[in-house]
């Protein structure tokens, strides 16, 4: 795996993922990324370490970073 993603393939999956998987940003935020009261939540970029998020938390809206662990078959693993 790469260690950077460019900008625009970064902005790519965060739209995408923004735009139909909103469900699955707030679960990261809850599950991988420390806050489970988080009601909603964006992905703002995306690299080869992890995934920078905003939650909404309460009423106010918090940085989140879910860092990757590791790859098992291709796929990102979430700590």
């Amino acid at each position: 795996m790469s260690e950077k993603f460019s900008t625009e393939i970064s902005d790519r999956i965060c739209t995408h993922m923004n735009d139909d998987h909103a469900s699955a940003v707030v679960l990261y935020a809850q599950a991988y990324g420390g806050k489970p009261e988080a009601t909603s939540a964006q992905m703002l970029a995306i690299d080869a370490n992890g995934m920078d998020l905003t939650a909404q938390v309460n009423d106010e809206i918090v940085p989140v970073r879910v860092k990757f662990v590791g790859v098992s078959r291709g796929v990102a693993i979430a700590l």
